[in-house]
């Protein structure tokens, strides 16, 4: 049921982290897998820096690492 949430991040359903494991994850992994393409203009650390408390394990590194993952996908400037 949880999955079957239409709201971006499943915002209703999943919290942040469990967001990060069980859809975002899986699914890259799957991509890759396949060798599908991969999604463009892909962005998350913004919304994991507003959704998580400063006081989460690990807070920092999820945070610098989601933002390096953001920019593999960042259009290149100009």
């Amino acid at each position: 049921a949880a999955f079957a949430s239409t709201q971006p991040f499943c915002l209703d359903t999943l919290a942040p982290l469990e967001w990060l494991q069980w859809v975002l994850i899986p699914r890259m992994q799957a991509l890759i897998a396949a060798d599908a393409p991969l999604p463009q203009n892909f962005a998350v650390a913004h919304y994991f820096e507003m959704a998580l408390p400063p006081t989460t394990p690990g807070h920092p590194m999820l945070l610098l690492t989601l933002s390096q993952l953001d920019a593999l996908f960042a259009e290149p400037s100009a």
